[in-house]
């Protein structure tokens, strides 16, 4: 009886995390369209105006540097989530059942230990950055260096809880 009291608990908590996760990964999706749609339309603006008007917009490269660099680490969150960051699936799937099972669980726990020293490392990076501005656009860098520290957490999210429910073989 105790057993199934917490196998029901454990499902509406593993059904808990589920809704979660979809809606942080609608969120991450939506803020790569904001930040593709928005590099492009400056990047544009910026084209227009050095060769049409002969001028240029200085704080322009420098936004668009550190937009690319907030989609480049939601993207990698993403891409953990959906397993699609690379791998050598060839060599993996001519392996035995439980060696491929014992590669997973490796190579899912080594990239929890990077994304935790990422974690980490950028927290750091943030608070030795406090005060500083961007040197063209005076916008304060901790706002840039925030993409690292919410793309190594997101990551370490999507893959405990790929842990959690047991999808390994997705990872």
């Amino acid at each position: 009886m105790e057993r199934n009291i917490n196998s029901i608990r454990g499902k509406s908590f593993i059904k808990k995390i589920e809704v979660y996760e979809k809606k942080l990964e609608k969120i991450i999706q939506a803020s790569l369209i904001i930040l593709i749609s928005t590099i492009f339309t400056i990047t544009f603006i910026q084209i227009i105006n050095r060769y049409i008007f002969h001028h240029s917009i200085i704080w322009i490269e420098e936004i668009t540097l550190y937009l690319f660099i907030w989609m480049i680490f939601l993207g990698m969150s993403l891409g953990i989530k959906k397993s699609e960051h690379l791998r050598m699936i060839e060599i993996l799937m001519r392996l035995p059942l439980k060696l491929q099972l014992l590669v997973h669980w490796i190579t899912s726990l080594f990239m929890l230990f990077l994304l935790i020293i990422m974690l980490i490392s950028s927290i750091g990076l943030i608070q030795n950055t406090m005060g500083q501005v961007a040197l063209v656009s005076g916008i304060p860098r901790i706002y840039f260096y925030l993409s690292i520290t919410i793309g190594a957490f997101f990551g370490i999210f999507f893959i405990l809880t790929k842990l959690f429910k047991g999808e390994l073989k997705n990872i």
